[in-house]
């Protein structure tokens, strides 16, 4: 099978689960969120289409920063403080007054 063929392949989602190591479950909400282009009845995934699914997912050096509680960087000042679904500041995100 030449590279060309094995592309092209197509893999059932039991398949397409374990070469991305990945429940099966979150296979189906890959599918479902369009991170991951599927067709057919019954339900076929392109091998292609799993390298682009891992490079759209892939979490690059940087992206999560803002998750380390050791972190020195801190929310500017001028920056919108988010709201809530009634249009109020959210309090989640309230600023501390400098002491």
């Amino acid at each position: 099978m030449s590279d060309l063929d094995h592309e092209h392949q197509w893999l059932d989602p039991t398949e397409a689960a374990r070469s991305l190591r990945i429940p099966l479950g979150t296979l189906y909400r890959l599918i479902h969120e369009r991170k991951l282009s599927a067709r057919g009845d019954p339900l076929q995934v392109r091998r292609s289409d799993l390298a682009a699914c891992i490079e759209l997912c892939r979490i690059r050096p940087g992206q999560l920063a803002h998750l380390d509680p050791n972190a020195k960087v801190r929310p500017r000042p001028d920056a919108p403080v988010p709201l809530t679904a009634a249009g109020t500041p959210d309090r989640r995100y309230r600023r501390r007054r400098p002491a």
